[in-house]
């Protein structure tokens, strides 16, 4: 954690200055949560936990530096079944920033977040027991060299190391390095674009190493307002372990981008690489009342790059680019998916899912679908996913609101084991001035597994949140 901190504060620190166009937002909120279980094994237990969470989110631009962050520190207490203390850390951001001119720049991102220890349909958060969550986290830095090569051409280097790992050891750390060198089109383009580049990836995991070698030539047309295409050919390989007879092969890849107006854009790819197929695309719609947002995705890809790209899950609105907040806590709406939990396996991950918002002077419903499946590179192993949720907030006065929310998940796995989450909640929360808040809920969960571990959870919370800054 402390080294992804770290690396992302160096990418804000390198800009120029600071002064700009900031929203700093802060809040502290105490919470206290009696927890108790049944399990189907006949065993109940009562847990109290209280808890102390500090987050901070900075967003903006100011000289030669862009960042999104937020960042909260949990510190948990418990009493009952399991006594004891922890922190937990929840970290999304990126960050940009111009070092030099129009020749040297940075980019950074970073994550930290709960995982479930086990494969399961049950989501976790700071108030789980401590033997069912690991503390993931993640880091990515990439310093990109451009030299101008006349208005025709561009040189450029991009070069990026990625970290990842969690709190049960150096057994899930990865270490990535992508070494890459290109040429693109220079400023006198303005509907075509090109480039041509070679990239050499190496992975370092506990148990291994692997290299990818990529030379990919591409191209880019706009066709007008409102389309855009695109294409590219290459050649990829990789050393890494596989059940596959050939890591090799050529790739190609077609795509398009659809703008019909400032509030729709869709955009998709299909191509072929020595994994098979694969494809991505987004969709970003909004009217008065309502925006929709969704996604699909086929890739290779493994845990470490998983837990970076869940950032760009996030409900984007398409007429400013910025995420939708949530109007309950003013966290922004992400499309939900499992976390997957830290292996040095590459998977084939399969992912879709949608977002929609409807919104209204008093009131806002959220309904969101997620279908997820990891295909594992070496064991052929397979999971899928698949999880429902629907929430409705209603403000029944200036300062006070309530909020209903259920989910339904389910978990498989071919090697065995099937389970399911059902969760229901209901929670109020009122102005007690200016910056403070007074929260209760009381929430319901029925987890249903295969193997015989399953229980019947409920909750009952109680949160205060205030400024300190």
């Amino acid at each position: 954690m402390q080294a992804a901190s770290v690396a992302f504060v160096s990418v804000l620190a390198a800009g120029s200055a600071l002064a700009g166009d900031w929203t700093l937002t802060d809040s502290v909120s105490l919470n206290a949560s009696a927890i108790n279980r049944d399990s189907d094994n006949g065993g109940q237990s009562d847990r109290r936990v209280l808890s102390l969470n500090p987050s901070l989110s900075l967003s903006g631009r100011g000289g030669r530096t862009t960042a999104n962050v937020r960042y909260g520190l949990g510190g948990v207490y418990e009493n009952g079944s399991n006594s004891g203390s922890r922190l937990t850390h929840s970290l999304n951001g990126t960050a940009s920033s111009r070092i030099y001119e129009d020749n040297i720049f940075l980019e950074g991102s970073a994550f930290a977040g709960l995982a479930s220890a086990t494969n399961s349909s049950a989501s976790v958060d700071e108030f789980s027991a401590e033997n069912e969550t690991i503390q993931t986290y993640a880091f990515s830095l990439s310093p990109i060299l451009r030299y101008h090569l006349g208005r025709n051409a561009d040189l450029v280097s991009r070069n990026t190391i990625r970290y990842s790992g969690s709190d049960r050891g150096s057994g899930d750390e990865v270490i990535s390095r992508q070494a890459h060198i290109g040429i693109q089109n220079g400023q006198r383009f303005s509907r075509l674009d090109w480039f041509a580049d070679y990239s050499n990836t190496v992975t370092e995991f506990s148990n291994r190493e692997e290299s990818v070698d990529s030379f990919n030539v591409g191209t880019g047309y706009r066709l007008n307002r409102k389309w855009r295409l695109n294409g590219s050919v290459g050649y990829s390989e990789s050393d890494a372990p596989t059940s596959r007879s050939d890591n090799s092969n050529f790739n190609w890849n077609l795509g398009a981008t659809w703008t019909p107006s400032p509030r729709t854009s869709m955009s998709g790819n299909y191509g072929q690489n020595y994994s098979g197929q694969i494809w991505n695309g987004k969709i970003a719609h909004k009217t008065r009342r309502t925006t929709l947002s969704g996604y699909f995705s086929r890739s290779l890809t493994n845990a470490s790059a998983l837990l970076l790209d869940t950032q760009d899950l996030a409900v984007i609105d398409p007429t400013t680019g910025d995420p939708f907040l949530d109007p309950q806590t003013g966290d922004p709406l992400i499309i939900s998916v499992p976390v997957l939990v830290p292996t040095t396996q590459n998977f084939i991950n399969t992912t879709v899912g949608a977002s929609v918002t409807v919104s209204g002077r008093r009131s806002s419903v959220t309904g969101q679908v997620t279908y997820s499946d990891r295909e594992f590179d070496l064991t052929g192993r397979t999971e899928d996913q698949t999880t429902y949720r629907l929430s409705a907030n209603r403000n029944i006065s200036p300062r006070t609101s309530i909020r209903v929310s259920g989910g339904y998940s389910e978990f498989s796995s071919s090697t065995g084991g099937e389970n399911n989450t059902t969760d229901m909640s209901l929670g109020a929360s009122t102005q007690l001035g200016r910056h403070s808040s007074l929260n209760g809920s009381v929430s319901h969960r029925i987890f249903e597994s295969s193997t015989g571990n399953g229980y019947e959870e409920q909750r009952i919370s109680l949160s205060f949140v205030t400024k300190f800054l």
